[in-house]
């Protein structure tokens, strides 16, 4: 140290002389540095500060006489001796934040106290001795990625970001590739496969400084936001994006600070190309004219980055080209290798299967079971999955998605309220045999047209972006969001306006006609209302209910008649709003000795005839 002060001589060290140990240059200090240029200038509680730093490090005290010779008019050996006795004595370095107090405003001092050059909170970390270099093979495969950005998501998920080639690729730091990139990666430096626990212990070092060192990111796959625009994953091999903007859309690599991943079966969507038209698209798309709009506006709302979303649900008979058209949908935005798949037998499965794609398409439907409904209800309003993670006692594992899905079928896939209240019903007509095409010749026209229809869709959804402020609607439909952003971008659609609306209300309302009739609770209620309304407890309506089912239609209960007072309780609630919108009222009172009233009113029935009785009064 003292050798590095006087520079190899006995004569006193030049200004820009340096303090080092160990290589560790105690010079860059911006306090140290005053001492050295501005001794004469320091206040002794700065000389005490300076010796208390010095004393920690070996040839300290050669050191702070030189330091105390630069002052000579103050200088005296026996006085500085003193001084650093008293610093040894004290044992413990002066932190920045003291040397703050002490008078000394040093330009690197953080908020927080800590040193913008070394992190740490006194001159003396300058000092310390470099740590021997680990050389085990865990060390080299972390070293791999010593430069690398290590992130987390809330779900506690780490990721890693790899420069290659010009652009940034995002990979799950457990996956697959980024363990075969790190393997590849060391052979080439070292000539050989590192152990498998090698590397799985330097993936647990990694996962834990991305979790605990990384900042928390949110990551999408295909889609997803950025600075008020939005961002579309080609995923070509350049990593390209498409950024939209209210002013349009530009092809550009992924921005280092969106997190878009990409999971297995994910294909490369086309070049986009300007000038396309929309109205192209239905050579494709199997579809009835009145029900373009909403295709459309499915499309528009998968594009979006935040949901709700509704489900598409094409249904048709054999040869309606239903699997087409929803492959054909789905390329657009999000194609695969296995685009359409039949629905996962298990809550899990459905939301593993949604996690992983950014449109998941269900294919050849019969029917919906309840928990199944229930599911694809909170895939498309937002919901989650919650399940115990593998290999732990009592670590949850939490999915939480919200996606545009597709079903397709021959029958009624949706049938419970809820479900419909949530879907587009799209009917595929039957195709003339005369305009019956090849699946080749059908596959490469669309991939001669998809680019300009792509790039027509990116142009509506940078008009839905520009208008989207200043869209308003006079009546808020259930998926409100939904709506207001396809009616933002209608003048990119060829769409006139309110067009949209008149198509989903439309739809709306016939998958309300279909709710009731498919339920024979609904029928029941609405041939019992002719003779008034219905009153009495959830039991007293059962068994007035079943009563009437009995001498009506049905020799039998129907399967879905509820058996028990809990089950048309939930059956009653489930249909209120379809009730609703067909003008009967489920009102349900206050408990009244301990036990629900409830009351079932036509009001539309009743409202006319009250009307006709007054102008027969009159």
């Amino acid at each position: 140290l003292l050798i590095a002060i006087s520079d190899g001589s006995t004569s006193p060290p030049k200004r820009s002389a340096q303090v080092s140990h160990a290589g560790m240059p105690l010079g860059q200090c911006q306090f140290i540095q005053h001492c050295l240029c501005e001794p004469a200038s320091l206040e002794e509680p700065l000389w005490h500060a300076a010796a208390c730093n010095l004393a920690l490090c070996d040839g300290g005290r050669e050191a702070f006489h030189q330091l105390s010779r630069l002052d000579t008019d103050r200088y005296n050996p026996g006085d500085t001796d003193r001084k650093f006795d008293r610093a040894e004595k004290e044992g413990k370095p002066h932190t920045c934040e003291r040397i703050n107090e002490l008078g000394f405003a040093c330009p690197q001092m953080r908020l927080d106290g800590t040193c913008a050059i070394h992190g740490g909170r006194a001159p003396v970390v300058f000092a310390q001795p470099e740590k021997p270099k680990d050389t085990t093979v865990t060390s080299k495969i972390v070293d791999l990625a010593a430069e690398f950005r290590l992130t987390h998501d809330a779900d506690n998920k780490a990721y890693v970001q790899i420069p290659e080639k010009g652009h940034y690729e995002t990979w799950r730091l457990h996956s697959g590739d980024f363990k075969r990139w790190l393997t590849h990666q060391y052979y080439r430096q070292h000539g050989k496969v590192p152990a498998d626990q090698s590397l799985k212990d330097a993936m647990k070092l990694l996962e834990a400084r991305a979790l605990f060192e990384g900042e928390q990111v949110q990551a999408h796959r295909r889609i997803a936001p950025y600075n008020g625009d939005i961002v579309l994953d080609l995923c070509n091999p350049n990593w390209d994006c498409v950024r939209i903007t209210k002013d349009g859309w530009e092809v550009i690599p992924i921005p280092v600070d969106v997190m878009l991943i990409r999971s297995r079966g994910m294909l490369e969507l086309p070049q986009p190309i300007r000038g396309g038209n929309i109205d192209e698209l239905w050579e494709f798309v199997n579809t009835c004219e009145k029900e373009r709009p909403l295709v459309l506006g499915w499309l528009l709302a998968a594009l979006n980055p935040s949901g709700p979303y509704p489900i598409l649900a094409l249904q048709g008979e054999h040869g309606s080209a239903k699997s087409t058209s929803t492959r054909n949908l789905r390329s657009l935005i999000d194609p695969n290798s296995t685009p359409l798949r039949p629905l996962p037998k298990s809550e899990h499965d459905l939301f593993i299967s949604a996690n992983n794609s950014r449109v998941p398409c269900y294919d050849n439907l019969s029917g919906l079971p309840p928990s199944m409904s229930d599911a694809l209800c909170r895939l498309a309003t937002g919901g989650g999955f919650s399940t115990r993670e593998l290999y732990t006692d009592d670590d949850d594992m939490l999915i939480d998605v919200q996606k545009p899905t597709i079903l397709t079928g021959i029958d009624e896939i949706a049938t419970r309220p809820d479900v419909l209240d949530r879907s587009l019903l799209i009917s595929t007509p039957v195709i003339d045999q005369e305009k019956r095409r090849t699946e080749k010749g059908l596959n490469e026209a669309f991939e001669n047209t998809q680019p300009g229809i792509l790039g027509a869709l990116l142009g509506a959804t940078s008009c839905a972006l520009r208008n989207l402020e200043t869209t308003k609607l006079l009546e808020l439909p259930r998926m409100a969001d939904f709506a207001i952003w396809v009616t933002a971008a209608e003048p990119a659609l060829g769409l006139q306006p309110g067009e949209f609306m008149d198509a989903y209300t439309a739809n709306r309302r016939e998958a309300i006609r279909l709710n009731l009739e498919q339920d024979s609770v609904a029928e029941t209620i609405k041939s019992l209302l002719v003779l008034g309304p219905i009153k009495g407890n959830y039991k007293e309506i059962l068994d007035v209910l079943k009563k009437h089912a009995r001498q009506g239609a049905y020799d039998t209960l129907p399967l879905d008649f509820p058996k028990t007072p809990k089950g048309m309780s939930n059956k009653l609630k489930r249909l209120r709003p379809a009730l609703r919108a067909e003008g009967i009222e489920v009102i349900i009172n206050d408990r009244s000795h301990g036990k629900n009233h409830v009351e079932i009113r036509d009001v539309k029935r009743e409202s006319l005839e009250k009307q006709l009785e007054e102008q027969y009064a009159a």
